[in-house]
């Protein structure tokens, strides 16, 4: 019996975090260079504040290469300061150049080398430079494609990174019937697909975006999944800890949303089993 294992428990989750390394999306006060270290340190409390045991760092384009080793570093330390653990996985954000556009967040292993996670962005289809002019590159690979590159299979048939849609236009999409607004039919459908992030919990939705999330007998046959697919809730904040009159934190702000994820030890496996058994594994 492993001595260190815990057993199963819920951990505090935010699978959608920018930090002030994307400049060009950061509302908070700028990161100038030099200051890297002092900057990580300030999102590590404001991680630890908000109570959070994991985190997805998933700066558009990873533009948080340079600066994700100084947030490992800065968890590491408030871990050996108070004993506690906040597990980083690192990853990115692009858009990729189908249809209306089509955002994808891509994680990957706590730990893995980052040069590699930069190598699979550029597999898919995101080119140098990242950034061209004042646009960021996009990709033109399709939703397969990425699936394929990013959730590849390692030696011992654990998957290399994890793939989620997130939610990028407004909240009211998911007041009506307009699904197609934000994803292709064969895109949701894919069973490849396992998880998208929501604005807001599936029952204050239309009653056709709980019929299609929920994937049962009522749910438009033409949509129907073989599974139902997982829903998360992340906050994509812009900036670290803001509260406002009630002490609660404000939209762009870490803690506004997030995910309770049950599991035993954070890993990709780890989430891969939580997404396909979220009826019990997701809050």
């Amino acid at each position: 019996m492993n001595p260190h294992y815990k057993g199963m428990r819920w951990l505090k989750c935010d699978l959608q975090m920018q930090t002030p390394a994307d400049a060009r999306h950061w509302l908070g006060e700028r990161m100038a260079d030099g200051q890297e270290a002092e900057a990580a340190e300030a999102f590590a409390k404001a991680c630890y504040r908000t109570g959070l045991d994991v985190v997805g760092i998933t700066d558009h384009n990873f533009l948080s290469k340079g600066f994700i080793p100084h947030l490992q570093s800065a968890f590491d330390e408030l871990e050996s300061e108070i004993s506690h653990k906040i597990t980083l996985f690192p990853g990115f954000e692009f858009e990729a150049d189908v249809g209306k556009g089509m955002h994808v967040l891509c994680l990957f292993e706590p730990g893995t080398n980052i040069d590699e996670i930069d190598h699979i962005l550029t597999e898919c289809g995101v080119r140098r430079p990242r950034i061209e002019g004042e646009r960021l590159a996009k990709s033109t690979k399709r939703l397969p494609d990425i699936l394929s590159i990013v959730q590849k299979a390692n030696p011992d048939g654990s998957w290399c990174g994890i793939v989620i849609v997130p939610h990028v236009f407004e909240d009211s999409l998911f007041d009506n019937d307009r699904i197609s607004e934000w994803l292709q039919q064969e895109e949701y459908q894919n069973p490849e697909l396992l998880a998208v992030e929501v604005p807001k919990p599936i029952t204050r939705m239309s009653n056709g975006f709980q019929k299609l999330f929920r994937s049962g007998d009522d749910c438009q046959q033409d949509w129907k999944r073989i599974r139902p697919i997982a829903t998360l809730m992340s906050s994509d904040n812009k900036k670290l800890m803001e509260v406002d009159s009630e002490q609660k934190p404000v939209p762009n702000s870490i803690g506004y949303r997030y995910s309770w994820i049950k599991m035993s030890e954070p890993s990709i496996e780890s989430l891969r089993q939580a997404f396909l058994d979220h009826e019990s594994r997701i809050i």
